[in-house]
C-alpha cells in the first residue's frame, strides 16, 4: 500500500491509501481507510534529544566558510541558523540570541569561519509584516550566540548576498569594514567589524540607494 502524509491540525496525519490498479492514491475517497495522528517528534526522537517541531520549510541561504570548507552554515525561514563542522554530514542548531523568525541572507567572513552575518527576517511580504527583532545579526563565536547589531526590515524573497567585506580591512582576526544591503535603508557600512552601522553617503550627503530594495552585493 502507498502511505501518504499530510500536515493537519498541527500534527502529521498518516493514511494507508490502499492503492488499487487504476486508482490514484488519495484521489478516490473510497481508498482512504483510516487516518492516524502521528506526533512531529516520536518517543524515540524525544529520548535521543531531538527538538522536534515543524523544522524549517525553506532554506533561504547557505555558505561554507572560505577559511575552512568543512564548516557550512544554512539559514531557514522558520528555524534560524544551523552549522555543520563535517561538510554537511551532521548539523547543529545555532539559534541562541537569534530572535527573528528566520533569515534571508547569510555570509561568512572570508578569513574567520566563526564570524557570520545574517539578515534576520519575519518573512513578511511587505512593511506591514515586519518585526522589531528583524535586522542584521552577528556572531563572533561560530553561532554559539547571536547579537542583533542593527534593526532594519528584510522581506521574504529569493535574495543574494547582503554582506560584503573590504579585503583591505582585515586586522588579523576579522574584517573591520563591512557593507550591508538593506530593503529600506539603502547601503550601510560598518567600520568596527559589524558592531555599529551607518548609511553610505553620496557626494551630496544623501544616503546611497535609500528606499531601494537592495537584493545583492
Amino acid at each position: 500500500p502507498l502511505v501518504a502524509c499530510a500536515l493537519l491540525g498541527g500534527a502529521c496525519q498518516k493514511i494507508d491509501a490502499g492503492v488499487d490498479a487504476g486508482v490514484d492514491a488519495g484521489v478516490d475517497a473510497g481508498t482512504a481507510r483510516l487516518w492516524t495522528p502521528l506526533p512531529l517528534r516520536s518517543a524515540a526522537q524525544k529520548i535521543a534529544g531531538f527538538a522536534g517541531g515543524e523544522g524549517m520549510q525553506w532554506i533561504h541561504s547557505g555558505s561554507y566558510a572560505p577559511s575552512d570548507p568543512n564548516i557550512v552554515y544554512i539559514a531557514g525561514d522558520t528555524n534560524h541558523v544551523w552549522r555543520s563542522d563535517d561538510s554537511g554530514a551532521t548539523w547543529k542548531s545555532k539559534r541562541q540570541g537569534f530572535k527573528s523568525n528566520g533569515a534571508i541572507s547569510l555570509v561568512v567572513d572570508p578569513l574567520n569561519e566563526d564570524v557570520v552575518f545574517v539578515s534576520g527576517s519575519h518573512h513578511g511580504l511587505s512593511g506591514a509584516q515586519t518585526s522589531p527583532v528583524d535586522g542584521i545579526y552577528r556572531t563572533t563565536n561560530g553561532g554559539d550566540s547571536w547579537e542583533l547589531v542593527h534593526v532594519t526590515p528584510s522581506y521574504r524573497a529569493l535574495e543574494g548576498q547582503h554582506f560584503a567585506f573590504d579585503p583591505q580591512s582585515f586586522d588579523g582576526v576579522r574584517h573591520r569594514t563591512i557593507y550591508a544591503a538593506t530593503h529600506t535603508a539603502g547601503l550601510l557600512r560598518s567600520l568596527d567589524g559589524g558592531g555599529s552601522w551607518a548609511s553610505v553617503l553620496d557626494a551630496s550627503g544623501a544616503p546611497v540607494l535609500a528606499g531601494t530594495r537592495i537584493t545583492d552585493l
